[in-house]
């Protein structure tokens, strides 16, 4: 049995969904799991009053460690805890 070309990429993009759903439904899972353990760029700039060029020199400088999850990055707890030390 050979497959169309239209067949292929029907099947790529159900592929495509369904990792873009367990992507999202991880990610639910690890923010619950961990309440505030992942801060967003947007919590850290809303935490310092910072903006996001900030957030970003800080993760180059390796004040915070920017953790990735998907497209998403997100920064740990402890490196938040650490600059208000």
């Amino acid at each position: 049995m050979r497959l169309e070309n239209k067949d292929v990429d029907m099947i790529k993009g159900v592929i495509t969904q369904l990792l873009d759903e367990f992507k999202g439904e991880l990610l639910c899972n690890i923010r619950e799991r961990d309440s505030k353990q992942l801060w967003s760029a947007r919590d850290v700039m809303a935490e310092f009053d910072i903006c996001k060029k900030t957030v970003s020199n800080w993760a180059d400088k390796g004040i915070l460690t920017p953790i990735c999850v998907g497209h998403r990055v997100y920064y740990k707890k402890e490196d938040i805890d650490a600059i208000k030390n």
